[in-house]
C-alpha cells in the first residue's frame, strides 16, 4: 500500500490541530525525499497529489468555520517551512501547495458567505412576527358587538399599518377613520369596514385599499440579476468579473418593497439589478457595467483572495484601461523585486519602491478619479493616499503576504482634517502609511531610518488617528496647536513603555528634540527659539558671504528651507528633527531686513 495513503488514512483519527501540522510536515518531507527518485510527473501534479487528500480530510471531518482556522494555520506553517528549504525543486512544490491552500481559503470564504441566513428565511421571520402582533388581544364588549356584523372585520397592523393576509403582507391605504366608542357603536354597525388599533385606540375605516408588499427574494427573480456583496464578483470563462453600479435607487425596508413604489419608480425589470448591500439593505440598480478584473491563472495563488478581489473591484470604477493586463504587468514587476527575498526584505523593498517612485498628486482634482487608482499610480507615478495603499497592498499580496487590511480613518494633524479621510495598511500587528512617509518639498528622498510610519505598533501609530465614530467633537473645532499638544501628551504617556526604544521610532523625535534643547512642551518652536539653542551664522545675502571666527567664507551652492514662526515645526517634522547635517543662517537681505534659513547640502568656494 502506498506510504502516503497510509499517512493520510491516519488523518481520519486526528482531532488535535498540532498533530495535523506534524503529519503535514512528514507528508511534505516524504514527497521531497521521493521526488529525488520519481520524476515521472510534473511538480504541479506532485503538489496536487500531496494537498488534495489532505484538504479532503479537513473538509470531511471539520465544520466550515473550523476549516477556515485550520487552513489559515496550515498557511502559516507552509510559509514557515518554506524558509527552511532552499532547493529550487522543493521551493517550487511548496509554492504550488501554498497556491492550492490559498485557493482553498478563498473557496471556504465563499462557502461561509453563501451559507449565511438566507433572505427568504429573514422574510419568513418578519411575516411570522407580524402575524403574532396582538394575536391574543381581548377586545372590549362594544368592539365585540361591532365584530358580530359579518361586514366588519378587525385587522391587526403594525405601526406602518401593515398586516398579513394569507402568505402576503399588505399596507392599509386610507384617508379618514373614526374613533370607535360606546356612543357610536349602533351607528357604525350599519356600515362595512375595518377596525384597527391606531395610537392605542380602536378606529373604524370605511374606505380603504391594500398596497401589497413584494418580497425581495421573490421579486429579484424577475430582474436581470440579484447581486449581494459576495456575488458582486462573479467567475465566468476563466476570468473574475465585477459589477460597478452607477445609478442606484435605495429603499429603506430590509425585506420588502411596496408594489406602488415599484410601479412609480420607472425601474425596468429586464435591465435593472437588485442589490443587497453589506448592511442587508436593498437597492435597485438602474445602470451598471460588468468589468473584467483578473484571470484565474493570475489570481489562483494569491493569499487573502477575497480582499484582493474586493479592492480590485473598488478600483475598477477609476479605470478605463485593461485591468487584467495591468495586473499581469504589476505582478511580473513585483516578483522581479521580491523573488527569493525574505518577508522582511520584501516588505522593505516594496515600501522603498513606492516612496522612491510615486509622487503625491499636486493637483487635487477630486473629479479626476484616476488619482485614486493604484494602477494609474503604478504607470504614471502619481496618486493620492488611496492609490498608495492599494498599490502597496497588491504588491504585498503578489509577494505572498496575508493578514493585511486597508483602514480609512481621520488623521487629526493632517492639513485637510476633517474634510478628507486618509488610508493606510495594517499588516499583522504593525501599521504602515506610505503616503505620510512620502518625502516632499526640498527633501527629495528618505532612507529607511527616516520613515515615520513604517512598521509601527498600534498604540504609537494611533497617536494622531481616530475612527469616524469615536472622533471627539472637540477636535472638529480645535486649533492646530491644541491638536499638536494632544498628540504630544499622548506620546509622552507612551514613553515608559518604549523607554529603551525611543530612537527606533521617529514619531518620538519631537519629544527627544524638546528634551535635548530644554524647550517646553507648550512652547511654539520658532526660528528665534532655534537660534537661542543652536549656533547660527549671519550671511550677507547680496554677496553670499559670511564671517566665522575671523575668516570670511563664500557660498557656492546650497539648498534651504525658509523658516517662519508658522512653519518651523512643520520643517523640523519633515527632516525628522535631525539638525546634524544642517546649519541655521540669518540671511540679511539688501534692504536690511532678514530671514531665517535652514541650510543643507552646502558647498563653499
Amino acid at each position: 500500500m502506498n506510504h502516503t495513503v497510509i499517512i493520510y488514512n491516519n488523518l481520519r483519527k486526528i482531532v488535535n490541530i498540532k498533530i495535523i501540522y506534524k503529519l503535514l510536515k512528514v507528508i511534505l518531507w516524504f514527497y521531497f525525499f521521493m521526488s529525488f527518485f520519481q520524476n515521472s510527473f510534473a511538480l504541479e501534479e506532485q503538489a496536487q497529489s500531496i494537498y488534495s487528500p489532505f484538504l479532503s480530510q479537513i473538509q470531511t471531518n471539520y465544520t466550515v468555520l473550523d476549516q477556515e482556522y485550520l487552513l489559515k494555520k496550515v498557511r502559516q506553517g507552509l510559509n514557515d517551512y518554506q524558509k527552511e528549504w532552499h532547493s529550487l525543486k522543493k521551493t517550487q512544490i511548496i509554492d504550488d501547495i501554498i497556491a492550492l491552500n490559498n485557493e482553498a481559503i478563498y473557496q471556504n470564504w465563499l462557502k461561509q458567505e453563501l451559507s449565511q441566513t438566507s433572505q427568504k428565511t429573514l422574510e419568513l421571520k418578519e411575516r411570522f412576527f407580524l402575524k403574532q402582533q396582538n394575536k391574543d388581544l381581548n377586545h372590549p364588549d362594544y368592539v365585540k358587538q361591532l365584530l358580530n356584523n359579518p361586514n366588519i372585520f378587525f385587522q391587526t397592523t403594525n405601526n406602518k399599518r401593515e398586516f398579513v393576509e394569507g402568505e402576503s403582507i399588505y399596507q392599509l391605504v386610507y384617508s379618514t377613520y373614526f374613533p370607535v366608542t360606546r356612543s357610536n357603536v349602533n351607528q357604525l354597525s350599519k356600515l362595512s369596514g375595518l377596525i384597527v388599533i391606531l395610537d392605542w385606540k380602536y378606529q373604524f375605516i370605511e374606505n380603504y385599499s391594500k398596497n401589497k408588499k413584494l418580497a425581495y427574494s421573490e421579486l429579484s427573480q424577475d430582474f436581470a440579476a440579484f447581486v449581494t456583496p459576495e456575488s458582486k464578483i462573479s467567475f465566468d470563462g476563466d476570468f473574475y468579473y465585477g459589477y460597478i453600479f452607477t445609478t442606484l435607487q435605495y429603499y429603506p425596508d430590509t425585506y420588502w418593497i411596496y408594489e406602488k413604489q415599484l410601479s412609480n419608480s420607472g425601474i425596468n425589470r429586464e435591465s435593472a439589478l437588485v442589490y443587497r448591500d453589506d448592511a442587508g439593505k436593498y437597492n435597485f440598480v438602474k445602470n451598471s457595467t460588468k468589468r473584467k478584473l483578473i484571470s484565474l491563472d493570475e489570481s489562483f495563488w494569491i493569499s487573502e483572495k477575497h480582499a484582493f478581489l474586493k479592492y480590485l473591484l473598488s478600483d475598477a470604477k477609476f479605470l478605463s484601461s485593461d485591468i487584467p493586463a495591468n495586473m499581469k504587468k504589476i505582478k511580473a514587476f513585483t516578483q522581479t523585486l521580491t523573488s527569493w527575498k525574505s518577508e522582511e526584505e520584501s516588505l522593505e523593498i516594496i515600501y522603498d519602491w513606492i516612496l522612491n517612485n510615486i509622487e503625491y498628486s499636486t493637483v487635487l482634482d477630486l473629479e479626476n478619479m484616476q488619482i485614486f487608482s493604484w494602477s494609474e499610480a503604478f504607470f504614471t507615478k502619481d496618486g493620492v493616499c488611496t492609490a498608495y495603499w492599494k498599490l502597496m497592498a497588491y504588491m504585498m499580496l503578489y509577494s505572498g503576504f496575508y493578514d493585511l487590511e486597508m483602514i480609512e480613518w481621520y488623521v487629526i494633524d493632517a492639513p485637510d482634517f476633517p474634510n478628507i479621510w486618509h488610508a493606510w495598511i495594517r499588516y499583522k500587528d504593525r501599521f504602515y502609511d506610505p503616503t505620510f512617509d512620502d518625502p516632499i518639498g526640498s527633501l527629495a528622498t528618505k532612507n529607511r531610518t527616516e520613515y515615520k510610519y513604517f512598521q509601527i505598533p498600534e498604540d504609537i501609530f494611533y497617536a494622531n488617528r481616530f475612527h469616524y465614530d469615536v472622533l471627539p467633537d472637540s477636535f472638529l473645532t480645535a486649533s492646530r496647536n491644541d491638536i499638536q499638544q494632544y498628540i504630544y501628551e499622548y506620546l509622552v504617556n507612551l514613553i515608559p513603555i518604549y523607554q529603551n526604544q525611543l530612537t527606533d521610532f521617529e514619531i518620538f523625535n519631537p519629544i527627544i528634540f524638546r528634551n535635548r534643547y530644554k524647550i517646553g512642551a507648550n512652547t511654539l518652536i520658532t526660528p528665534e527659539i532655534l537660534a537661542l539653542n543652536l549656533w547660527f551664522k549671519t550671511v550677507d545675502g547680496e554677496r553670499f558671504r559670511y564671517t566665522y571666527n575671523g575668516t570670511e567664507y563664500s557660498i557656492a551652492s546650497f539648498q534651504y528651507y525658509i523658516l517662519t514662526s508658522e512653519n518651523t515645526e512643520t520643517v523640523l517634522s519633515q527632516i525628522g528633527y535631525n539638525l546634524w547635517l544642517t546649519d541655521l543662517y540669518k540671511w540679511v537681505l539688501p534692504d536690511g531686513s532678514f530671514e531665517w534659513r535652514l541650510w543643507y547640502n552646502i558647498k563653499l568656494r
